[in-house]
């Protein structure tokens, strides 16, 4: 008895909540699925249109009627796309972009739309869609076939009217800066305006305010967009009067005369902006950091029907920028005071852009940091420089194995330990070990060379730095099956620096002694001992747009040597040698870059010396050079 009560329960609790569920519709498998998302929730239109936009049930209408929601064209859509080639179908389907606001009987419209508008962008303005549907059940399937056509192509672009240029000048401006596909000469309507109002505002801003595009025609022919513009450019604009206000450290004179604006002259809207920007360096090269022009949207003032414009610039100089307090933070290691050397400012002084520009170039010529900025921050008109650093890290050991092809195979190895901040003062230790073993030659030979160096990175705010170098290698002279030549070779070199300006750089090797010894793997041979004592000096005007990859600027180096026995060489060897090295690079259509170089140079014994050593001759070939003659050993290099 209780069983059966309770079966009649549970049938008309089942029957009491599906005439109370609120949604009604046809399909049974989309009720379902609703009464599963949505069990134990309020359902609303727009959570009940998500629902329905995410499983595809595009053409689907909610209507009220009775108090319940009835949901009428229940049925999922699936698109089959044809005949597509421009774009993939994982594309197209991205392009499908429905909305809850878009579903219902009538959303096929935005989808055609869409894919239309995707390919008139690229250039395909006959598209063609054809539309094939099939439903079984609950489920339509949209078949789309998709006829491309071809693209749209400009047959030509005319520019008609009162012009001051010939009518191929705009014409080509247009092209070139329009987007790619109208460079690339397909047509689009929305691209080329693009065009058009880049022309205009280039026209503006070379005086021509009233310039207007009053018209343009397209005609179609066989795939073909014919155009035609007619551009009026209107009198070109004057600049009646130029008017500074609120200058008082500055004479007017001086702001005048570091513009390029003048009266009665043809107004460049672009030159205009560049004035404002020279008239706040002026001021900031004189300390006054805080300045601002208050009126930079309102400085042009127009003259209603009138050719004539008035420029009228309102100045606010601010408080010049005394340093009160340098303060530093990120140091670890690096000593504040070296920092300060470094600087070339201190408190007391007016701080300019120009000073803060010579110090980060000392600053990061020091190697020992990986980020620099110099901060200002101003309280109560007092400017205090706060100078934060990320340090480098000071020692580093690596190594490295490999192997080369040079005269068979020849495995390397080599190991270098650096302390780049002895003593927190930015002195440099450098030592490095490498070595070198031909496996296949019938008689392997063993090459070296260990070599140290120590920095004396400042002299400090004059900007010198120093380097003492001990080398000692055993190397390849010369190969042949009877005999191995060898040069064992120890020199030891003082060199002072100096960046004479941001271009002009000194190097002075201030004393070199080197000794050279040539031995082989005959026990009878001699073993030709030298020894070359010389002082050079060598200077550099680098002028190039990248140290690594230039392509614009040139690179000069002069160079001269003087070696003489009042030095420590051999009696025989007394010479003087001077050498001349530019390149030159330019850049020319588009990523394409002519180099050239010249070299030349001379050398001369003196002091009746007949003898040049085989290390300072000058050398025919080598990698940098003329690549047939590979100079890598010294035995076989031609002088």
């Amino acid at each position: 008895m209780i069983r059966n009560y309770l079966f009649i329960f549970i049938v008309f609790f089942n029957f009491a909540f599906a005439e109370s569920f609120p949604i009604v519709t046809d399909n049974k498998d989309l009720l379902k699925s609703i009464k599963e998302q949505f069990a134990n929730q309020s359902i609303s239109n727009s959570s009940l249109q998500k629902f329905l936009l995410k499983n595809s049930y595009y053409s689907a209408e909610l209507r009220q009627e009775k108090g319940k929601t009835v949901i009428k064209n229940p049925s999922k859509i699936i698109f089959i796309f044809k005949g597509n080639k421009v774009f993939t179908e994982q594309k197209l389907r991205k392009l499908v972009k429905i909305d809850e606001n878009k579903i219902g009987s009538f959303f096929y419209n935005f989808v055609e739309k869409a894919i239309k508008q995707a390919y008139q962008e690229k250039g395909f303005l006959n598209v063609k869609i054809e539309k094939i549907e099939e439903q079984k059940n609950w489920k339509k399937w949209i078949f789309l076939n998709i006829s491309e056509g071809p693209k749209t192509r400009i047959g030509s672009l005319k520019v008609k009217g009162l012009l001051s240029q010939p009518s191929s000048y705009y014409e080509k401006f247009i092209r070139d800066n329009s987007a790619e596909l109208i460079k690339s000469g397909v047509y689009n309507k929305k691209e080329l305006e693009k065009g058009y109002k880049n022309l205009i505002n280039h026209l503006k801003s070379e005086g021509y305010l009233q310039s207007k595009i009053y018209s343009d025609r397209v005609f179609f022919k066989d795939s073909k967009a014919f155009i035609t513009i007619n551009l009026e450019e209107g009198p070109l604009t004057l600049i009646r009067d130029i008017q500074i206000k609120n200058a008082k450290s500055v004479p007017v004179w001086e702001i005048l005369s570091h513009i390029k604006s003048r009266i009665q002259s043809t107004l460049k809207v672009d030159v205009v902006q560049k004035d404002l920007k020279r008239i706040e360096d002026l001021y900031k090269s004189k300390g006054y950091m805080q300045v601002k022009i208050t009126n930079k949207d309102n400085i042009i003032k127009y003259t209603p029907a009138s050719r004539y414009v008035d420029i009228v610039i309102e100045i606010n100089e601010g408080s010049k920028a005394f340093i009160s307090k340098i303060s530093f933070t990120g140091l670890k290691e690096v000593k504040p005071d070296l920092i300060s050397s470094l600087l070339k400012f201190e408190a007391g002084d007016v701080l300019t852009p120009l000073k803060k520009e010579k110090s980060l170039q000392a600053l990061s010529a020091t190697g020992l940091f990986s980020n620099i900025n110099l901060n200002e921050h101003i309280k109560d008109n007092k400017f205090e420089v706060i100078a934060v650093f990320k340090e480098r890290k000071a020692r580093t050991l690596r190594g490295g194995l490999g192997f080369n092809s040079q005269r068979g195979i020849t495995t390397q190895a080599w190991t270098e330990l650096t302390h780049r901040n002895l003593f927190g003062w930015g002195r440099a230790l450098v030592a490095r070990a490498s070595s070198q073993i031909n496996l296949t030659q019938g008689r392997p030979f063993f090459e070296y060379e260990f070599s140290s160096r120590y920095k004396e990175v400042f002299i400090p705010k004059y900007g010198y730095q120093g380097d003492v170098s001990l080398s000692h290698s055993k190397n390849l002279f010369k190969y042949s099956e009877e005999n191995i030549n060898f040069v064992k070779r120890t020199q030891l070199s003082f060199f002072i620096d100096k960046n004479i300006s941001e271009s002009l750089k000194l190097k002075w090797n201030a004393f070199s002694f080197e000794s050279r010894k040539e031995f082989c793997s005959n026990q009878n041979c001699p073993e030709n001992p030298q020894q070359i004592a010389s002082t050079n000096i060598k200077f550099s005007w680098d002028k190039r747009n990248n140290i690594f990859a230039p392509s614009e600027g040139y690179l000069l180096s002069w160079t001269t040597e003087w070696a003489d026995p009042l030095l420590g060489s051999n009696k025989n060897i007394a010479f003087i040698k001077t050498d001349i090295n530019s390149y030159f690079y330019w850049s020319f259509l588009e990523n394409y870059i002519f180099g050239f170089v010249l070299k030349g140079g001379v050398i001369s014994t003196v002091q009746n010396s007949r003898y040049i050593p085989v290390s300072r001759a000058f050398i025919l070939g080598g990698y940098t050079s003329l690549r047939g003659y590979d100079g890598h050993i010294e035995g076989e290099r031609i002088p």
